[in-house]
């Protein structure tokens, strides 16, 4: 999923439709369990499967006959939509951290007390 999202969604975007996409696979979970209750009360419990297995056959369908890998092999994509997403968005620019903070040697000093602190539990008393 994030291969295909990141060839279709312009990079400012990304993550918005990352976060969207990823909820909307809980919902689907959430109205499955909701509704499987209800199907196996009415139905029997093979309905459930029936059921969410006959849905799972028609997304498929779907799926393989209106999805694409990238922008570029869409025959049905406008070609102003093809060029605003190929061309993607310029990404807001990184703030880098202060110069005066010295990350490299907090990252050495936290790494080596970590350490230490490992090798005195690891210690034997009987030593």
């Amino acid at each position: 999923m994030n291969n295909i999202m990141s060839k279709w969604i312009p990079e400012s975007e990304r993550s918005r439709a990352l976060a969207l996409v990823y909820s909307g696979m809980y919902i689907g979970s959430v109205t499955g369990f909701a509704f499987s209750p209800f199907l196996i009360h009415q139905f029997g419990w093979p309905s459930v499967f029936y059921s969410f297995g006959s849905l799972g056959i028609v997304w498929f369908a779907v799926w393989l006959s209106k999805a694409y890998s990238s922008p570029a092999e869409d025959p049905e994509l406008r070609p102003e939509e093809k060029k605003l997403i190929l061309a993607g968005y310029p990404s807001p620019r990184r703030q880098s951290p202060p110069t005066g903070l010295d990350l490299n040697r907090a990252v050495i000093k936290l790494n080596s007390s970590s350490i230490n602190a490992l090798r005195t539990l690891n210690q034997n008393p009987d030593n």
